[in-house]
């Protein structure tokens, strides 16, 4: 439901944008406001932390979306476009193909994604024991701990357990904060 302005700004800016392209907006002009919106609302998240309240958030949801739906309406009708003369029997398999390579980057980003946040989180909780203090030959007690809360949800029993629960929260929120910004 926190994305819901998200997804629905860009059923409006779908259909804003294509009332302007209609009247004459050139595609570029178009990509290029769209694209400079979704990167001021993707600036805009550096506002908003873990304690700020969610409304802080909406500015950022609303420009990304708005901008983002924006930019893409022209690959759309470019797609559209090459569907037609020659290429008109071919118009189903051409059309989807849109879908398609949607498709095929949004796995591939969160392939990415994941894996980014995986790697940076278990990196970054090794370094913080280290830097807590916590001795290389309990560092792997600390991280299996981590593995049992994971698994059960438990709350951790000892001192060691209780701080590499709290590395780890650390951890991961950064390795998060690092992925957003990089993909």
């Amino acid at each position: 439901a926190g994305t819901l302005p998200f997804l629905l700004i860009g059923i409006v800016a779908a259909l804003v944008t294509g009332r302007m392209i209609t009247n004459g907006l050139r595609n570029r002009t178009v990509v290029l406001v769209g694209g400079g919106l979704a990167a001021l609302g993707g600036a805009s998240t550096f506002l908003h932390n873990s304690g700020s309240p969610y409304l802080t958030l909406l500015p950022a949801l609303l420009l990304i979306g708005y901008g983002a739906t924006m930019a893409s309406i022209p690959y759309g009708g470019l797609i559209v476009r090459s569907a037609s003369g020659k290429m008109a029997p071919f118009y189903g398999p051409i059309t989807s193909s849109r879908t398609t390579i949607g498709q095929i980057a949004y796995a591939a980003g969160l392939a990415l994604s994941t894996v980014m946040v995986d790697g940076l989180a278990k990196g970054g909780v090794t370094n913080r024991l280290v830097d807590a203090g916590v001795p290389p030959a309990r560092t792997g007690a600390a991280l299996d701990t981590l593995g049992v809360y994971m698994r059960t949800g438990k709350d951790p029993s000892t001192s060691l357990a209780g701080q590499a629960l709290q590395l780890g929260k650390e951890s991961y929120a950064a390795s998060f904060k690092i992925t957003m910004v990089t993909v």
